[in-house]
């Protein structure tokens, strides 16, 4: 759900150890703390279908409200009923999601990409002046 990310370039730190976080940053050249940071899939629904949809850092603490260090305790402490609840908590939301869609080849099989590239809370007041207003243009 998370990789150990070094705080300087955001880039993934292999030497990292889960409990202590030091390890040497290759793309910096140096000894670092790492992070750790959010790269999960979530199955997402609209009105058309579901869809596996990748969230990365920035998107995923705007979904889940948490970073991936304040959730690692949870989990590695046995907690995992706290943790799981915490997904639990926040599943079912209902977000405005832009996103962005590749199509990839591998092992000759093409199958689209989805990445969120941006979350945000639905406002269904603004979502209706906006309709109101596309319905008096069409007037």
């Amino acid at each position: 759900m998370w990789y150990l990310a070094c705080p300087h370039c955001r880039k993934k730190v292999p030497s990292a150890d889960e409990q202590a976080l030091d390890g040497h940053c290759e793309t910096c050249n140096k000894q670092v703390t790492a992070q750790r940071r959010w790269i999960f899939s979530a199955l997402c629904n609209d009105r058309t279908g579901s869809r596996y949809i990748n969230f990365f850092d920035d998107q995923a603490i705007k979904l889940i409200e948490r970073t991936a260090d304040e959730m690692a305790p949870l989990k590695e402490d046995g907690a995992s009923s706290a943790f799981d609840r915490h997904f639990m908590d926040k599943s079912f939301q209902r977000v405005m999601m832009k996103c962005s869609v590749k199509s990839d080849t591998y092992r000759e099989e093409t199958r689209l990409k989805v990445n969120c590239s941006s979350v945000a809370p639905l406002s269904f007041v603004d979502e209706s002046r906006q309709m109101l207003e596309e319905i008096k243009q069409m007037r």
